[in-house]
């Protein structure tokens, strides 16, 4: 089992991998300190939510 922290980053990884408005966005910033939402609400942040 993965803590919240894993969690973020593994959606926000997830997230940008197939998304195609963020996809081949540089850096992809995968950023711990973000909220840990579920991997749809991140999709709908553009991967980085606030």
């Amino acid at each position: 089992m993965s803590n919240s922290r894993e969690g973020r980053i593994k959606d926000q990884f997830i997230c940008h991998a197939v998304n195609q408005l963020t996809i081949y966005k540089s850096p992809w910033n995968l950023e711990p300190w973000r909220p840990d939402l579920s991997l749809s609400s991140t999709y709908y942040n553009k991967c980085n939510p606030t």
